[in-house]
């Protein structure tokens, strides 16, 4: 058994490791919890519901959880979307041709950062949680029956992509969340409660299939206890 540690965004990402990325992973012998970044000390009336806002934030989180060794492994599951300006090498990464490459470069230097740890993999996710969902409009036009244009304005911008959700832009009214908002108004106030659910009706495998940034990840993931059994 490995144990494994994510930092998540936030409570939806956090759900959706619960709910459909740890019942996965359990199957390569792999057992994971996740964890909202904290943006701010939580208080007994206030949970926390994660965020990031500055880099220094995650790293001060990071540092702790590495602090504690009630891991084997850590990970990140953090948005491409709005991640701050003070992450290591920003700028450069910046400069590279595509959000991929963007992310790629930015995954390097936060493992580089963190160098000293070890058993670290850092994941940004293009560019959102929601682009994931994207990865079967039909599941979300199913649970969203309000709106009888959503199939084909969610198959509209799947064609835009060629049917890849993690080319969904990241532009103010066009990232992955607000685009499903603009289909299912209210989406990204209960977002939280939908998105885990509409993840694991669609399926990790399917969600992999479509999405090779992410899947890539995970089969990162797949193969820590066998790592572990090695070091």
């Amino acid at each position: 058994m490995t144990r494994l540690l994510i930092l998540v965004e936030g409570v939806t990402e956090e759900k959706f490791v619960k709910t459909t990325l740890s019942p996965y992973l359990v199957g390569f012998g792999v057992y994971c919890t996740a964890i909202p970044n904290t943006t701010s000390k939580p208080s007994a009336s206030k949970k926390n519901t994660g965020g990031v806002t500055t880099w220094g934030k995650v790293e001060k989180n990071l540092a702790k959880l590495f602090a504690a060794k009630k891991h084997d492994w850590i990970t990140t599951f953090l948005d491409f979307y709005k991640i701050p300006e003070d992450a290591p090498n920003y700028a450069a990464s910046k400069q590279l041709a595509s959000p991929l490459e963007q992310a790629l470069s930015l995954q390097a230097s936060i493992k580089a950062q963190f160098a000293y740890t070890g058993k670290f993999i850092p994941f940004i996710t293009l560019h959102e949680f929601e682009a994931l969902l994207f990865s079967d409009v039909a599941v979300l036009a199913t649970y969203f029956p309000e709106n009888p244009q959503a199939d084909a304005q969610l198959t509209k911008v799947m064609d835009e992509v060629a049917g890849n959700p993690e080319q969904i832009n990241h532009g103010k009214s066009t990232h992955p969340c607000a685009r499903l908002n603009a289909s299912f108004p209210g989406y990204e106030k209960n977002k939280a409660s939908h998105g885990p659910v509409l993840a694991e009706k669609i399926g990790i495998e399917k969600i992999m299939r479509s999405c090779p940034h992410f899947a890539a990840w995970v089969r990162q993931l797949c193969v820590l206890n066998q790592l572990t059994q090695n070091f």
